[in-house]
C-alpha cells in the first residue's frame, strides 16, 4: 500500500474564472492573461524575503478545482486525473453513494492510489471527519465588498479589482502559500472554504490524508496495531522463510556436489525422521548446521548464520546455530481473556461489577492478557485487524479515529518552511500561528455529542457521551472508547482519575469511621473546666475533640500507608493498561521545539556537520536566574503570609477569635486565586526563556515550576498554622500575639481544621464552577461575535446544518496539565493535612466522582478535540505524587506533635512534664521512621508489574524476536528443564 508519488504538474499559467463556486462543480479554465474577472493560479519562483535573496525553488503549479462552494487544491498529475474521473462518474451516477464510489475506485491502482481522499472530498457533508483544519482571518485591508475572489486560495494573490494588500498581508499570504505547497507535496489534500455566513469571515483549510500516506506514517512511527491470529501468521511467515532457506541450500549443495551430514544430536534428544539436518558451507569459512522440522507444530525454523573455521566439510568450534523456534503454542483457550472481561464489565450484574471494581482497584489479573499487536508494515496490511475488509471500507475504517488523529498531527508538525519573518531556521505550524500566518489549527469531533433528531446519525462522540452519562455513580468509565477516540495520553489521565477516585472512596470510608468514633468520644469524655469561659464554650470544645483525639495518630499512619498502597497499585494498573494499549515499547521521537533557537554555530559531535546550538554555559546561567526568581517568589509568598498573620492577630485582639480565623482563611483562599495565575504566567515565561530544545524537557520543566508555585501559594498558610504557629506565633511585632485555638482548651489543630475546610472545599467548589462556566462563556462570546457580523438575520449558528468544523471553531482548546495539577493538589491536601480533618478524603471522593463527569463533559462538549498523543504513563506527575506522599509523612508527624492538644496533654506532658519539646522531637523522628519503613515494605512487597502483564510483555518481546529472526539459542530450553528435574530428583533422593 505504498504511496505512489507522481511527478508534479509542469509549470504553466492556469486562469480560472472568479465565479465561486463555478456552476455544477466545473472549473472553467482559460489560458491567457489575467483580467478583472480572473485570478492567476500560477505559483512561480520568487523571493519571500525583503532582500530578495532567498530562492524558494518552487517549480510546480497548483491546480484548483471548485466544487460545492469549496476550492480543492491538487499538485500531482495522477491526483488531478483521478479527481476529474471520479467527479465525472459522480455526475453521471447521481444516485451512487459514498460506498459505491469507494467500491468502484479504491480497488484500482495507478492514478487512483489516493481515491479514498478524493471520494471523501466529493461526498463530504456537514459531519465529515476532516483530519485537521487550518484557519486564518481575512487581511487587515479587506477586498471590495461582494467580491467573490475574497475567498479564493491563499496560494495565489487575488487580482480581480481588489485593493492592493499591505506589505504585511502579502508576507502572510506568501508564507501560507509556501506552507500549503509543502503540504501538497507531502500528498495531503487541501480543501479551502470560507465562512460565507459572516461578514469578512475566516477561511478554513480542511486537510485530508489519504490512506497510503497514513500507512507510510504509521510504519515510520512503528505504530502497533492489532493482528488477527498473530501466532499463526508468525508461524506461517517463518515457515515460508524456512522453506526458502532449505530450497536455497539444497540448490547450493547440488551445484557444489555436497552431501548432507547428520548433525550431532543433543543430549537426551531422540532422533526424528521428520527433521532434515544438513551442513552448509558459509561465506568466510566454517559451516552452518541447518535443521528444519517439517512436522512439529511448535518448530518454525533454524536459520544458518556465518561462523569461523577452516574446514569446509565438518562443523568447527566457531559454528553458530540460529534457532527461530516458538517453544509454546498459542495461549491456552479460555472462556474469555482479560481484555474481553474488561469489555464486558458494563453488561454484568451489580455484584460482579463490584468484584470488577475491586480487581481494578488492586490491579488483579486472573486471566491471560492478549498479545496480538505488532508494528505496522505496509506490505502486511492484510495481517492486521480490518485489513481484509473490502476495498473502500479498508481505506476509510482501517485506522481508528485516534490513530488517524495521531498520524495527522505528526505529519503537520513535521512539515516546516524557511524564510518567513527574517528567520533562517525551519518554521513549523506553531511558529506560523505565533506569527499570525494562521490563527488556529485544530482537529474536529466526529459529529455532534447530542442527537439532533430521529434521523441523525450515531457517531463515536455521541456514543461515548451517552455511555459516560449512563455509567454508575462509582467510577466505571469506558476507557477503551476514550482511548480509541482521544488517544493514550488522555486515556491514561482518565484511567488514573478513575483509579484515584476508587482509592479516595476507600480512604473516605476509613475517615468516616474515624469521625464517627470521634463523635462518640467527644460526646462522652468528661471535660474538666478551669474557668467559666471554658464552660461557656463546652459545645465548641467537644466539637474539636471529634477531630483531636486518640485516633488522630492511627489515622495519620493509615494515610501514610494508604498513599503508598495507592501509588504501588497504580503502577501495577499502569503496567496492565500499557500492555493492553500496545505501548510497552513505544517509540518516542524527540523533535526540536518550534520555538527553540540557537545562538552559536558548532560542528556536531554526532553528524560532524555544522549546526546551530544553544551553548551550555548560557543554559546554566539562565537556569540559575530562573530558580532564583522562583526562590524570591517563595520569599514574597512568605511576606504575604506574614501579613495574613498580622491581620489574624489584630482581629483576634480587637474583634473576635472566630472572625479572625475565618477571615484569614478566606483571605488565603482569595490570594490563591489571585497569585496562582500570576505564578503560572511567570513559570511559563521563565520556561520559554530557558529555551528548551525538546518538547519533553519543556513540558517537564514547566510542570515542575508550575506545581512548585501552586504548592507554595496553596499550602503556605496551612503549613504555618500546623507546623510553626505554636512555636513562633506567641509573640509578634507591635505587641500582637497569634495564639492557637478558640480557647485554652483548643489547639492549633482545631484552627488548622477550620482553614483546611475553607480552603480545600472552596478551591474544589470554585474550580468546578470555572471548568463548567468559563468554556460556556467563551463559547457564547464567540457565538455573539458571529451573530453581530452575520450576513443574514436568518442564519442560525447553533443549528447543525453548518459543518462540524465550524461548530468546533467556537470551542475552547483543551489543556490537560491544569486537570492534573488540580488533582495532585487535592492529593496533597489529604496526604499532608488529613490528620487534622479525617473527612477530607470523603469530600475528595465526592469531588472526584463529580469531576469525572465534568471532565468528560468538557472534553466531549465544551472543548475542541485535542490531537492524539501516545503515552506509557501519566508522565512526571507520578514522581510528583510520590514526592508529595513522602513530604506528607513529615508534615503529619510535626502537626500531631506540635499542634495536637491531645498529644500535648496525654503523651508529651505525661512522659516529660519538664521538657515536652524533646518528647515531641523524638516522636517526629519515631513517627516518620515507622511510616517510611512501612512504605518501604510496601514498595518491596508489591511488584510494579503483575505476573500476567509481565508474561504478556515477555511473550510479546519473544514473538517480535522470532518474527525478526533475532532469537539465538545456544542450548535448548528443554535440555535445561530436564537438567533441573534430574538435579531436583537427585537432591530429594540424597536428602531422603
Amino acid at each position: 500500500m505504498a504511496s505512489k508519488k507522481a511527478d508534479p504538474v509542469i509549470p504553466q499559467t492556469i486562469i480560472t474564472t472568479a465565479s465561486f463556486p463555478p456552476d455544477h462543480g466545473q472549473s472553467r479554465i482559460a489560458i491567457g492573461s489575467a483580467n478583472d474577472e480572473a485570478v492567476s493560479l500560477k505559483l512561480a519562483q520568487e523571493s519571500f524575503e525583503p532582500e530578495g535573496d532567498l530562492d524558494l525553488g518552487l517549480e510546480a503549479a497548483v491546480t484548483t478545482r471548485y466544487y460545492k462552494g469549496t476550492a480543492i487544491h491538487l499538485v500531482y498529475n495522477d491526483d488531478i486525473t483521478a479527481f476529474d474521473q471520479i467527479l465525472a462518474w459522480k455526475l453521471q451516477n447521481p444516485q451512487a453513494t459514498f460506498a459505491d464510489a469507494c467500491q468502484n475506485f479504491c480497488a484500482r491502482e495507478g492514478v487512483f492510489v489516493h481515491a479514498d481522499a478524493i471520494i471523501k472530498i466529493l461526498y463530504a457533508h456537514v459531519n465529515t471527519h476532516w483530519d485537521v483544519v487550518l484557519k486564518y482571518d481575512p487581511p487587515a485591508k479587506h477586498h471590495k465588498h461582494g467580491s467573490p475572489s475574497a475567498s479564493v486560495s491563499s496560494l495565489h494573490l487575488a487580482l480581480n479589482g481588489a485593493a492592493k494588500p499591505s506589505e504585511r498581508d502579502q508576507s502572510l499570504q506568501k508564507a501560507r502559500a509556501k506552507f500549503e505547497f509543502e503540504l501538497l507535496l507531502n500528498n495531503l489534500f487541501l480543501v479551502r472554504e470560507k465562512d460565507m455566513d459572516v461578514e469578512d469571515g475566516p477561511t478554513y483549510v480542511k486537510i485530508l490524508i489519504p490512506f497510503a500516506k497514513l500507512c507510510q506514517e504509521a510504519e515510520k512511527l512503528q505504530l502497533k496495531l492489532t493482528v488477527t491470529q498473530r501466532f499463526e501468521r508468525i508461524r506461517e511467515r517463518v515457515l515460508q522463510r524456512s522453506e526458502r532457506v532449505r530450497e536455497e541450500h539444497a540448490k547450493q549443495m547440488k551445484m557444489k556436489g555436497l552431501t548432507a551430514t547428520p548433525a550431532t544430536p543433543r543430549r537426551n534428544e531422540k532422533p526424528d525422521a521428520n527433521v532434515a539436518t544438513v551442513s552448509v558451507p558459509i561465506e568466510g569459512g566454517g559451516v552452518a548446521i541447518l535443521k528444519v522440522e517439517e512436522k512439529s507444530n511448535d518448530t518454525i525454523a533454524n536459520v544458518p548464520t556465518g561462523g569461523n573455521g577452516s574446514d569446509a566439510g565438518a562443523a568447527s568450534s566457531g559454528d553458530k546455530i540460529v534457532s527461530a523456534r516458538i517453544r509454546d503454542g498459542p495461549p491456552p483457550v479460555t472462556k474469555k481473556t482479560f481484555d474481553q472481561e474488561n469489555e464486558e464489565y458494563y453488561s454484568e450484574s451489580p455484584s460482579r461489577q463490584l468484584r470488577s471494581l475491586i480487581r481494578y482497584m488492586f490491579a488483579i489479573v486472573t486471566l491471560p492478557i492478549q498479545v496480538d499487536a505488532e508494528p505496522f508494515h505496509r506490505d502486511r496490511v492484510a495481517d492486521f485487524r480490518g485489513g481484509m475488509d473490502p476495498e473502500g471500507q479498508l481505506q476509510i475504517r482501517f485506522f481508528s479515529n485516534s490513530h488517524r488523529n495521531l498520524l495527522t498531527g505528526a505529519v503537520i508538525r513535521r512539515i516546516k518552511i524557511r524564510g518567513f519573518g527574517g528567520s533562517k531556521l525551519n518554521q513549523g505550524i506553531e511558529n506560523l500561528i505565533a506569527d499570525g500566518v494562521y490563527t488556529d489549527v485544530f482537529a474536529i469531533h466526529d459529529g455532534p455529542a447530542h442527537h439532533q433528531g430521529a434521523s441523525s446519525e450515531t457517531n463515536p462522540r455521541h456514543v461515548m457521551f451517552t455511555e459516560i452519562n449512563n455509567s454508575h455513580i462509582l467510577v466505571s468509565l469506558p476507557l477503551r472508547q476514550i482511548r480509541n477516540y482521544f488517544g493514550e495520553k488522555i486515556a491514561f489521565y482518565f484511567a488514573w482519575l478513575n483509579f484515584y477516585a476508587l482509592w479516595t472512596v476507600f480512604a473516605a470510608i476509613v475517615g468516616i469511621v474515624i469521625t464517627i468514633s470521634g463523635i462518640i468520644y467527644g460526646s462522652l469524655v468528661p471535660i474538666k473546666f478551669n474557668s467559666l469561659d471554658e464552660a461557656n464554650n463546652e459545645i465548641s470544645i467537644r466539637f474539636f475533640l471529634i477531630f483531636d483525639n486518640f485516633l488522630t495518630l492511627p489515622f495519620a499512619i493509615f494515610m501514610g500507608v494508604w498513599s503508598a498502597l495507592f501509588l504501588e497499585f497504580w503502577k501495577r494498573q499502569n503496567a496492565i493498561l500499557k500492555v493492553m494499549w500496545k505501548v510497552t515499547d513505544m517509540k518516542v521521537v524527540e523533535n526540536r521545539r518550534a520555538q527553540w533557537h540557537g545562538t552559536a554555530l558548532r560542528k556536531s559531535p554526532v553528524t560532524k556537520k555544522t549546526e546551530v546550538y544553544f551553548p551550555k554555559p548560557v543554559q546554566d546561567r539562565r537556569r540559575t536566574v530562573a530558580w532564583t526568581v522562583i526562590f524570591f517568589s517563595a520569599v514574597f509568598m512568605g511576606v504575604v503570609q506574614f501579613a495574613i498573620v498580622i491581620w489574624r492577630a489584630f482581629a483576634r485582639t480587637h474583634v473576635s477569635t472566630t472572625i479572625s480565623v475565618v477571615s484569614s482563611a478566606l483571605i488565603s483562599l482569595v490570594i490563591i486565586f489571585v497569585l496562582t495565575p500570576l505564578y503560572d504566567s511567570i513559570s511559563t515565561k521563565l520556561n520559554e526563556w530557558l529555551n528548551w530544545k525538546s518538547n519533553i524537557d519543556y513540558d517537564n520543566s514547566l510542570t515542575v515550576k508550575k506545581f512548585l508555585g501552586s504548592f507554595i501559594v496553596t499550602y503556605s498558610s496551612l503549613i504555618y498554622i500546623g507546623m510553626f504557629k505554636n512555636v513562633i506565633g506567641q509573640e509578634l511585632i507591635f505587641g500582637l500575639s497569634d495564639s492557637c485555638g478558640f480557647s485554652s482548651k483548643s489547639s492549633c489543630l482545631s484552627e488548622l481544621m477550620i482553614n483546611l475546610i475553607i480552603i480545600f472545599l472552596g478551591l474544589q467548589f470554585v474550580a468546578q464552577i470555572q471548568q463548567v462556566v468559563i468554556p460556556k462563556l467563551l463559547k457564547s462570546y464567540k457565538l455573539w461575535r458571529k451573530k453581530v457580523s452575520k450576513r443574514s438575520n436568518s442564519t442560525d449558528f447553533t443549528n447543525h446544518t453548518r459543518p462540524q468544523f465550524m461548530h468546533d471553531d467556537i470551542l475552547t482548546p483543551y489543556s490537560q496539565e491544569d486537570d492534573y495539577s488540580a488533582k495532585v493538589l487535592q492529593f496533597g491536601f489529604i496526604s499532608l493535612f488529613s490528620c487534622a480533618f479525617p473527612l477530607a478524603p470523603f469530600f475528595a471522593a465526592l469531588n472526584n466522582i463529580v469531576e469525572i463527569r465534568i471532565d468528560s463533559y468538557r472534553l466531549l462538549v465544551e472543548h475542541r478535540r485535542p490531537f492524539s498523543l501516545r503515552a506509557q504513563n501519566i508522565g512526571l506527575w507520578e514522581d510528583i505524587l510520590t514526592a508529595v506522599s513522602y513530604v506528607g509523612v513529615f508534615t503529619n508527624g510535626v502537626i500531631i506533635a506540635f499542634s495536637s492538644d491531645y498529644f500535648d496533654e496525654y503523651i508529651a506532658n505525661a512522659i516529660s512534664p519538664t521538657n515536652p519539646t524533646a518528647v515531641k522531637l523524638a516522636f517526629v523522628l519515631l513517627f516518620e521512621h515507622i511510616v517510611l519503613i512501612l512504605k518501604y515494605i510496601i514498595v518491596i512487597a508489591i511488584p510494579d508489574v503483575p505476573e500476567r502483564a509481565r508474561e504478556a510483555m515477555e511473550r510479546e518481546l519473544y514473538l517480535d524476536r522470532v518474527d525478526n529472526e533475532e532469537v539465538i539459542e545456544d542450548e535448548d530450553e528443554t535440555d535445561i528443564a530436564e537438567d533441573l528435574v534430574i538435579s531436583r530428583k537427585r537432591w530429594f533422593s540424597w536428602f531422603s
